[in-house]
C-alpha cells in the first residue's frame, strides 16, 4: 500500500469524469502514487453517454467558492493544479483569491476542449483567462492544439514549438511546456521553455492505445514535483518518466 506524505500537499481543481478515469479522477491517482496528500474541487461533472454524446454540468458558482476557501483554510498548500476550469465565473473567483494569497507552484493545464471537441471553457471567459488568470501561474503545459489557440500561431514541427513556447513565455512570464503527443512523428516530444533555456524531452510513441487522461496525468505529477521542489525542468523528466512507466506497465 502507497503510504500519503503529509508533509507535502497539493490543490487540485477541475471536474470529474465517472466514465474512464480522466479529470480529476486521474489526478487524485497521480497524488497518490507520488505519496502528495491532494486537496481537491470540483468544477463540474463531465458525462459521455453510451451515445458518445458529451456534456459539463458545472457546478454553482456559490459551491466553488465554498470548495475553494475551504480547501486553503486546511493547512499550507506546496503546489496548487488547475485543469478544466470550464467558466468565467470560476476563473474571476480563482483570480480574486490568488491575488489575496500568497502561493507558489501554480500549475495550469490549459484544457479547452475533450478529446471529441467538446468545449471545457467557455469562450466569454477566454481573454479572462489567456490574460488575467494564466499570467499569474509558475507553468502551463498546453498541447500542441492548446498552444495553436493561445497563440494563433500554427505548430506542425519541433521549431515551430520552440517559437510558440518563447511566444508564450512573453507574453505569460511563466514556464511553458508544449506537450507534443499530437505530433505526427514516431517519437513523443514536449517542449519546455522556462525564460532562460529551452529543453526538449522525447521517449518512443507507444503503440498501444493512450492512457485516458495522460495529458492530465503529466501535468499533475509535474505539480507534484514542483511541491517537493525540485525545479522546474527536472520535474518534467520526473513526470514524463511516470508517465512512461504507467504506459508500460498500466500502474
Amino acid at each position: 500500500m502507497i503510504q500519503q506524505d503529509n508533509s507535502f500537499s497539493i490543490l487540485l481543481i477541475s471536474c470529474s469524469n465517472s466514465l474512464n478515469g480522466e479529470g480529476l479522477n486521474s489526478d487524485l491517482q497521480t497524488c497518490v502514487q507520488h505519496q502528495i496528500a491532494p486537496r481537491m474541487v470540483q468544477t463540474g461533472i463531465f458525462y459521455q453517454d453510451r451515445k458518445n454524446n458529451e456534456g459539463l454540468f458545472p457546478l454553482p458558482p456559490q459551491i466553488f467558492a465554498i470548495q475553494l476557501e475551504q480547501a486553503l483554510r486546511e493547512g499550507s498548500i506546496n503546489a496548487f493544479k488547475m485543469g478544466v476550469l470550464y467558466s468565467k465565473v470560476f476563473i474571476k473567483i480563482l483570480i480574486q483569491t490568488l491575488a489575496r494569497r500568497d502561493l507558489s507552484n501554480i500549475v495550469i493545464d490549459p484544457v479547452l476542449y475533450s478529446r471529441k471537441n467538446f468545449p471545457l471553457l467557455e469562450k466569454n471567459a477566454y481573454t479572462l483567462f489567456f490574460h488575467k488568470l494564466i499570467p499569474m501561474a509558475d507553468m502551463i503545459t498546453p498541447n500542441v492544439m492548446e498552444a495553436e489557440i493561445m497563440t494563433g500561431k500554427k505548430i506542425t514541427n519541433l521549431s515551430e514549438a520552440y517559437k510558440t513556447a518563447e511566444h508564450l513565455y512573453r507574453i505569460t512570464q511563466c514556464s511553458v511546456l508544449i506537450k507534443g503527443g499530437h505530433f505526427d512523428s514516431p517519437t513523443s516530444t514536449d517542449v519546455l521553455f522556462d525564460g532562460q533555456q529551452f529543453y526538449t524531452y522525447e521517449s518512443p510513441r507507444k503503440t498501444q492505445p493512450l492512457i485516458p487522461g495522460v495529458g492530465s496525468m503529466l501535468s499533475t505529477a509535474i505539480t507534484c514535483n514542483l511541491a517537493k521542489n525540485m525545479p522546474h525542468h527536472q520535474s518534467v523528466l520526473q513526470a514524463r518518466k511516470y508517465i512512461e512507466k504507467m504506459a508500460s506497465t498500466g500502474k
